[in-house]
């Protein structure tokens, strides 16, 4: 290996023509500008097929962030200091790859592995469940927030430590120039920085890669810094990808707040006049919740004003209805972070190219699989093929367009669902044709449920979940069980109407599997035993709310108070007339403008905090029984 190296002043800038036919000489090295996901899965995969190959490569990962220590034992993890700016979601299709490649997350990087998704529409929310075969985790990718007590178990820091094992070595220093040596190889000139002392280094390869991201220094444009200067020098035809600022935020939460979140992930697509948000997720992981935001908030903010856009995006309804009202949120840092929203052009030359998301990525997701996908693809190419700029094109190149196509495909799909969730009336609709669909049809042919899943976690190309939103089955599913019973529903509600002030929740709907064993659980707890016969009336509901069962059971206490903030019919007077709120015995009239429709209850069975039973017992509905049920989820209340 050729290190280090004086740096020359002579050397070409680039080239107009290419190399045809060029391989990778045996042995060779490579050197790697970033140790970030990109760069270890190109050090991964390029050391793997080598092996494979019966080949001789030697390679450097250059990282610029200094690394502090390695924590020895059965997993060693290099902990390097700062921040990866990345909301830290690991996709189902990310975890898939990484089993397939033999790399097992630890524990000790798991910060949170998600059990349910919340899509929040200006409507109501619809949750989802993750399917048993499926698994999404929660990481913390880089050292940052500062008061973790865990911060040197960081997954980019696993990541390098398994190129390490694999045989890469790796040089802490920053590249500021890539050029084409006397001898036609890749030199890189960087800055080392070695017990604080910084001086000037090289490196001269066989092969180069870029793989440093496009998170530059704040307010510094993309193409003005001096690496990708000097790589477009180097390549003439290479542009870098248009990029889009975020906001990411870590706020540290209550346990209470964190315990009721706990394996949630939230996903909405809009904000509102005075918080123009096209994106947003919230992740709970250990003492944190990380908000990521996207959208012309976030573009037009003024440098400093983080905290202020926060303030703003947590006024939201739909994450007023998520969080208690009590809830005290403290930043503990924020930044804003580029993403990738386009796709360089020409992203490899003669013994040269850029991977990850200097090259492309997944459109608003996946960016960590987004690397896996264009460093493995470059890795074989590099190997089975050549590294002249035609053979890249021909073996690199399709992994790179395809996903350029794809993401063309996400725009369209992204741009359906805001208008969708970001107006009341479709919103409503889409949500009442999801419930419809969980109570009639069975789990595996949700279909609706099945692409609002993929477009929240990412479980599939663009391209496949456009094609199952237009598909006419899904259209038909929306008109009749969405449309039709979005318009019966209205009607009924000019007459009744149902409010919760008091606590953020959202309906989840009993499904279809789960109801024969709730009816027959609620016909029990009813009469004792169960029913023999159906009722000629029944209705289920379920509700989730993000409170304590004590706080639940209060406000069902008030079901009977005129001044209660839910259930207040028009043209119906609900009212208790005898006895005390939850107290077996007590009497609630339901009384009406023609009275013989109006009927009473009284209160048969009070568990507390856990179950309240009234039996009908007068009027046409004589005999009827009303249930409310409190189970504790998987998460909190």
């Amino acid at each position: 290996m050729r290190f280090p190296a004086p740096i020359v002043a002579l050397g070409f800038w680039g080239r107009d023509w290419t190399t045809p036919g060029l391989a990778l000489p045996d042995p060779a090295t490579v050197a790697v500008v970033g140790g970030g996901p990109s760069g270890a899965f190109l050090a991964i995969a390029l050391l793997k097929r080598a092996r494979q190959l019966g080949r001789t490569v030697e390679l450097l990962l250059l990282e610029k962030k200094p690394e502090l220590q390695f924590v020895s034992g059965e997993d060693t993890v290099a902990y390097r200091e700062g921040c990866n700016h990345c909301a830290g979601g690991i996709s189902p299709r990310l975890v898939d790859v990484l089993q397939a490649e033999g790399i097992a997350i630890p524990e000790e990087l798991i910060a949170g592995e998600v059990r349910s998704l919340a899509v929040h529409g200006d409507w109501k929310s619809i949750e989802l469940s993750v399917p048993d075969e499926r698994r999404m985790l929660c990481v913390f990718r880089g050292a940052r927030p500062k008061g973790r007590p865990d911060r040197h178990v960081t997954f980019d820091s696993y990541l390098l430590a398994r190129a390490v094992e694999q045989g890469a070595r790796v040089v802490t220093g920053e590249a500021h120039e890539i050029r084409y040596s006397s001898t036609g190889m890749p030199l890189i000139l960087y800055t080392a920085d070695q017990d604080g002392l910084r001086r000037e280094e090289s490196v001269e390869a066989d092969f180069a890669v870029v793989a440093t991201g496009v998170k530059q220094r704040a307010g510094e444009p993309l193409e003005s810094t001096p690496l990708v200067c000097s790589l477009r020098r180097m390549i003439p035809r290479f542009r870098p990808p248009r990029v889009r600022k975020t906001l990411i935020c870590e706020l540290q939460a209550e346990e209470g707040v964190l315990r009721r979140m706990s394996g949630e992930l939230h996903f909405a697509q809009y904000g509102s006049r005075d918080c123009r948000i096209e994106m947003s997720s919230l992740i709970p992981k250990g003492r944190y919740i990380t908000v990521a935001l996207v959208g012309p908030e976030v573009d037009r903010a003024a440098p400093g004003t983080n905290l202020k856009v926060i303030e703003r995006f947590l006024r939201l309804p739909y994450i007023k209805r998520l969080l208690p009202r009590s809830a005290v949120l403290i930043p503990a840092c924020a930044c804003n972070p580029s993403i990738t929203v386009g796709a360089a052009r020409r992203p490899f030359g003669d013994r040269v190219a850029v991977v990850g998301d200097l090259a492309v990525s997944r459109l608003y997701k996946d960016g960590v699989y987004s690397a896996y996908l264009t460093a493995s693809a470059l890795a074989r190419a590099v190997l089975d093929h050549g590294i002249d700029a035609g053979s890249l094109e021909k073996a690199y190149g399709p992994a790179v367009r395809e996903l350029k196509t794809d993401n063309w495909f996400g725009g369209l799909v992204f741009l359906l669902n805001r208008t969708t969730f970001a107006r009341p009336v479709l919103s409503r609709i889409l949500y009442q044709a999801v419930i419809t669909e969980r109570k009639t049809r069975p789990r595996h042919r949700r279909r609706l449920a099945d692409v609002l899943w993929r477009i929240a976690s990412g479980d599939d190309s663009y391209r496949s979940i456009l094609g199952a939103m237009l598909h006419p089955v899904t259209i038909g599913l929306i008109g009749v069980g969405g449309v039709l019973v979005t318009a019966r529903n209205y009607l009924i509600e000019r007459i009744f109407g149902l409010k919760w002030e008091a606590f953020g929740r959202h309906p989840t709907a009993v499904a279809r599997e789960d109801m024969e064993a709730k009816r027959r659980e609620m016909a029990s707890l009813a009469r004792g035993e169960p029913r023999q016969r159906p009722p000629e009336f029944e209705r289920m509901y379920s509700i989730k709310i993000n409170a304590e069962r004590a706080g639940i059971w209060e406000q069902l206490g008030r079901f009977g108070d005129e001044d209660r903030e839910y259930f207040r019919p028009r043209f119906v007077r609900v009212r208790r007339t005898a006895g005390r709120a939850n107290e077996a015995g007590s009497v609630v009239q339901y009384i009406l403008p023609i009275r013989r429709l109006g009927f009473s209850m009284v209160l048969e069975r009070a568990d507390a905090e856990q179950l309240l039973v009234y039996r009908i017992r007068d009027g046409f509905p004589r005999g009827g029984i009303l249930v409310f049920d409190i189970e504790r989820t998987v998460q909190g209340a």
